[in-house]
């Protein structure tokens, strides 16, 4: 049956018209669009990474790209899991940060919510023009990786390659980037002032270089590449100074992910002008003692290290591997005030940052950090690739590590001191520890390095090792109290880029002030002592 048109009164049509078009414009100002709105965003927070070529999986440099993405980015930005951010707004202010805002998030759902208007051309933003291989432009100095075929399927591939360079003059770093040549295969590139060889089980590539007695030193880090990593770039006067034949080593992980691959990477440095005001010392914090059961969550693991020189940290760079969940960095002064530096609590294997300081933390010395790290071991969590094992440190990619990076610099004057003795950067660790439980050690041959031990009647043990200004944290969970005072446990000790050995120890506790022992480099502790095994002897004194 049809029906008769409703009468509506003139009068009422007419100011119903007027009241429309009158809010519309209004209206419609509300409404953002990309070119106005989206658009900068995009600019300043995401086109570096998507863009053609790069690591992301689609640009968004324009309307017409980014368009059959929105209803995926209001989701991924709604649940701030783009961009790549994982630092906790709560702790630290970083010049590198690239969260967005409230105000930004709301903008783009506002935006993808509306049907994604596109808005006048005239108020698009001019995209940032970029090099089509490097990100930071053309390097000043390139060294180029041997190709490496790295197979469908197999274990990890280990690699050190040592470069000397040909340099006109000695010059001042002052940017790096590392070009993976398959981001696939690649799970990190960390390049070494000097020589830091891999060791037994990994290839050593020195090319007939003749490595000099000084360029055989304890680690000495500039540059760190890992999964997800943006290039280096260090504050204005602040670097790495380089010889003009400069020898320089790379620690190279490769992980087989199911097809055959070819990686040629590349490292770019990037020459300073003028003087170099600062030089740049990377230190970390390292723990091998990881132990994680089969399907569950770990509990709190510490590693740490000491400052006996004023020093200012200018950046964070946490590592750990796909079973990471979180990673603090707690600074204690001497005084006794703790400062939460930063706090990454979603930690994303697959987007390893660096995290620079927005302006540099004074460390008195006798300062000391704390990286406390957590691991989700669960089939909960997507990332992990086998939640039935239980899980170790280990430098494969299906093991776990704790390395807490950090970059200084010197308080005062360009260059850091030399370290001073590891004795005395123990006693600034021990400080932390009930007296009562913890003690130096004495070990004959090891004059460059220095041993303490942590032993409580109750919890795990720990043992530190001091080589120059290097501190590694050793936790042990299986101690075993085999007698009054005599204890035996295992840990681990690092003996080349992230590779362990079984670090056996036997302890006696021989009086309230003094212990005596041997441990057993390379093996487990036997459960019944036997020193005709053992590797090295000790005697120990508590810490007053």
């Amino acid at each position: 049956m049809l029906m008769k048109p409703c009468a509506l009164p003139i009068a009422f049509v007419v100011c119903f018209v007027a009241f429309a078009f009158a809010m519309t414009p209004v209206e419609a100002a509300d409404v953002p669009t990309f070119s106005k709105d989206v658009a900068p965003i995009f600019v300043q927070k995401c086109v570096a990474c998507h863009r053609p070529g790069e690591i992301a999986p689609m640009s968004l440099m324009t309307f017409e790209e980014t368009r059959p993405w929105a209803k995926s980015i209001r989701q991924k930005v709604a649940n701030r899991e783009m961009p790549p951010w994982d630092a906790d707004p709560a702790f630290g202010k970083f010049s590198n940060d690239i969260s967005l805002t409230q105000s930004e998030i709301d903008t783009i759902v506002a935006w993808a919510d509306a049907g994604t208007p596109r808005g006048n051309a005239s108020d698009m933003p001019t995209m940032p023009t970029y090099s089509e291989t490097w990100k930071l432009g053309e390097p000043d100095y390139v060294i180029e990786m041997d190709p490496m075929d790295v197979p469908a399927d197999g274990d990890d591939i280990f690699v050190t390659k040592a470069v000397r360079l040909d340099m006109p003059e000695k010059r001042w770093i002052r940017a790096i980037e590392v070009q993976p040549g398959d981001r696939q295969v690649l799970h990190h590139l960390v390049g070494f002032k000097g020589f830091f060889e891999m060791g037994e089980g990994g290839a050593n590539a020195t090319d007939g270089i003749t490595v000099r007695p000084d360029e055989q030193r304890s680690i000495n880090v500039f540059s760190i590449w890992a999964a997800g990593s943006p290039p280096t770039e260090f504050s204005e006067g602040v670097g790495h100074e380089f010889a003009r034949d400069q020898l320089v080593s790379f620690n190279i992980h490769y992980h087989p992910y199911g097809t055959a691959a070819r990686d040629e990477s590349k490292v770019g440095l990037y020459f300073g002008e003028g003087e170099l005001q600062k030089q740049i010392t990377t230190g970390f914090a390292l723990n091998t003692g990881i132990h994680v059961a089969p399907d569950s969550l770990s509990d709190d693991l510490h590693a740490s290290y000491v400052f006996d020189q004023d020093v200012q940290i200018v950046s964070f760079f946490p590592h750990m591997h796909q079973r990471g969940k979180s990673m603090t960095y707690n600074l204690t002064r001497p005084n006794g005030e703790v400062e939460t530096m930063l706090r990454v609590s979603d930690y994303d294997f697959n987007w390893q940052w660096l995290y620079s300081t927005e302006e540099p933390i004074d460390v008195p010395a006798g300062s000391r950090v704390d990286v406390i790290a957590n691991w989700d071991n669960t089939s909960s969590n997507p990332n992990n690739p086998d939640p039935s094992k239980t899980i170790a440190f280990g430098d494969g990619t299906d093991f776990e590590m704790l390395i807490g990076f950090f970059d200084y610099i010197p308080r005062e004057g360009r260059d850091p001191k030399p370290p001073g003795s590891p004795s005395a950067l123990l006693s600034t660790l021990l400080a932390s520890h009930p007296s009562d439980e913890s003690y130096t050690l004495n070990v004959g041959g090891m004059d460059n390095m220095a041993l303490a031990l942590h032993l409580p009647n109750d919890r795990d043990a720990t043992l530190y090792l001091v080589e120059g200004n290097q501190v590694l944290t050793m936790t042990a969970q299986d101690v075993t109290w085999i007698d009054d005072g005599e204890a035996v446990f295992n840990a681990k000790v690092v003996r080349d880029a992230g590779r362990t050995i079984p670090f056996g120890v036997y302890v006696n506790v021989t009086d309230p002030a003094n212990v005596k022992g041997h441990a057993y480099i390379g093996r487990s502790a036997p459960k019944t002592p036997d020193a005709s095994q053992a590797m090295l002897q000790f005697t120990g004194q508590r810490v007053r």
